[in-house]
């Protein structure tokens, strides 16, 4: 279980930082996040020389590059949707797409679930979709300027300084939301294809590696092409959010290899327990508002967890 809980701290600070990122006006984001698969690829690169990779290694290097495509994308669609929905409910969006590799674990490998992991996973459908279903832009408790508008709105975004002054249209909103979700999805479909075709302990070195350098590369394209001075802030916040970003695909992989034929159990557990604990964090340190759909749908998760933990596999 120590994996699991490592994977929901990682993934729940990772889009935490990104929101505190873009609150903090001393920051850019787009700068921070290619700053942050930079330093994933260096460390995925440490990893990589130690390895000694199977027969099976093509399987990660594709699967990995494609992850590091999902990742690379993902994060411009993950900030516009923290932007206009709020931390809890993006979090919420990126735990709903577990519906993409529980699926595929059905379908595709024959995995089976037993009555605790179908309630358990039944619950948690219903509160994601709860949390998800909740459009009413994340109210949070900033100061306003002579305009009424928030700072929140005033600071760093694509591709300038200047944020949008509001939500934009109901069809962009769930256009980013629809898209994120399905990028999340692939993302954890790439990681579950890894695991399927591959030796876990030879080739999960290589299979980050390329992940990271398939987001490290455009990311360096993006930081030239941007040509914009990098603070001494950004470089701190890309470094932490490059580390949680291995860590977090690290703990899934063994998590993965802890419960064999178990991905729906996995994907759940973690999805759940981070969505209670990103909606938690911003709720009490960042002061976002959530409605009472995104209550109940919270409360409900954590019922979730507590089914699928009874069920936990020998």
């Amino acid at each position: 279980m120590q994996s699991l809980i490592w994977n929901i701290f990682f993934s729940s600070f990772f889009i935490l930082c990104i929101k505190w990122t873009q609150k903090n006006e001393r920051t850019d984001v787009v700068t921070v996040g290619a700053i942050n698969y930079i330093v994933a690829a260096i460390w995925g690169f440490r990893a990589y020389r130690e390895s000694s990779p199977s027969d099976q290694v093509l399987y990660a290097i594709w699967s990995g590059s494609a992850l590091g495509t999902c990742y690379f994308v993902a994060f411009f669609f993950l900030i516009y949707a923290v932007h206009w929905v709020g931390a809890s409910n993006s979090a919420a969006v990126s735990r709903l797409s577990l519906v993409i590799p529980v699926a595929a674990g059905i379908l595709l490998w024959g995995e089976h679930l037993n009555g605790y992991q179908s309630m358990g996973i039944v619950v948690a459908f219903v509160s994601l979709f709860l949390v998800g279903h909740s459009s009413r832009r994340t109210q949070t408790s900033e100061p306003k300027n002579d305009q009424g508008k928030s700072q929140n709105e005033m600071t760093t975004l694509l591709p300038t300084k200047n944020a949008p002054n509001d939500q934009g249209p109901w069809w962009l909103i769930w256009f980013v939301l629809l898209t994120f979700f399905v990028i999340c999805g692939c993302s954890r479909l790439t990681q579950q294809a890894c695991n399927q075709m591959c030796d876990s302990a030879k080739d999960y070195p290589t299979f980050l590696f390329a992940a990271f350098v398939a987001a490290g590369i455009p990311s360096l394209c993006v930081l030239i092409f941007r040509r914009n001075p990098i603070s001494r802030w950004e470089l701190v916040a890309g470094v932490l959010l490059g580390l949680s970003n291995i860590f977090q695909s690290h703990y899934i992989l063994q998590s993965l290899d802890a419960f064999p034929g178990n991905s729906a159990f996995v994907f759940t557990v973690t999805s759940t327990g981070g969505l209670v604990l990103t909606t938690g964090v911003a709720v009490l340190l960042m002061k976002e508002r959530i409605n009472w759909q995104s209550g109940i749908g919270i409360a409900l998760a954590s019922a979730s967890i507590f089914l699928l933990r009874m069920s936990t596999p020998n």
